[in-house]
């Protein structure tokens, strides 16, 4: 590894290689390192939803960071089809919010009070509201919640095009590569260890997921992340078509 880039990132799935292809894009020498495959942990695993309203029970900087975000993609998607020729089926349809008990109904009721008087654009339904929306839905749906901007992509689409852009932007891609340490001098990053060696930088992004906070607390920063279980199962759609992303208090 002779290559001194200006920029390392740390970490091969979806918002590492954003962050590479975008520094790659405004003339930086970006090196990007993956443990694995390219998104081959919690990138592909993911089930595609664009949706910050549905991940906090408060407002705060990083749920307007998700918003901001979310506003972005839509012609982000649109470069990237551009550039790579691959659609990542970003739907914009929105997302309902059900509530079938009366402790999901409650729950839903305070989601949506301090949504609305924080001026999010959601509508509260009746059931028979959601059966106009969603006729397949259960009739047990009491009330629900429809965000109208929030969406959905395929990642794993999404994935690939990202792989492409940043070969097509130069960052140089090595996966199989484990980091196994910081470089650092005083309080300054220089560079990464790597199990196949030492690579040096002028700045080092760390975009690890579940293995950031190891990584980074070699350097004595303590980042609260680690990582959750999760399921996905995957069924066959054809005879239950549905507009929107459905989603519980549970989260399914």
């Amino acid at each position: 590894m002779k290559r001194c880039p200006d920029l390392i990132v740390i970490g091969g799935g979806i918002i590492g290689l954003s962050i590479a292809t975008e520094l790659a894009n405004v003339g930086l020498a970006v090196t990007l390192i993956e443990q694995g495959v390219f998104g081959g942990e919690a990138s592909v695993a993911a089930a595609g939803m664009l949706a910050p309203l549905k991940e906090f029970t408060k407002p705060g900087p990083l749920l307007d960071m998700g918003i901001r975000s979310l506003q972005m993609y839509e012609n982000w998607v649109l470069e990237l089809k551009e550039a790579t020729g691959i659609d990542c089926q970003l739907s914009t349809a929105g997302i309902l919010t059900v509530a079938m008990t009366d402790m999901e109904e409650e729950w839903l009721q305070e989601r949506y009070q301090w949504q609305k008087s924080e001026g999010y654009d959601i509508q509260l339904l009746s059931t028979e509201e959601v059966q106009e929306r969603e006729p397949h839905l259960s009739k047990m749906v009491r009330q629900a919640i429809y965000s109208p901007h929030e969406a959905d992509i395929n990642n794993r689409l999404l994935l690939k095009a990202l792989v492409i852009q940043a070969e097509k932007r130069n960052v140089h891609l090595l996966q199989n590569t484990t980091v196994i340490g910081l470089k650092h001098a005083g309080k300054k990053i220089t560079g990464v260890v790597t199990d196949k060696g030492e690579m040096e930088a002028d700045h080092v992004i760390v975009a690890s997921g579940a293995w950031t906070a190891d990584i980074l607390h070699q350097v004595g920063v303590d980042v609260p992340v680690y990582p959750v279980r999760g399921q996905i199962a995957a069924v066959d759609s054809i005879h239950l078509p549905l507009s929107h992303v459905v989603f519980g208090k549970t989260g399914i």
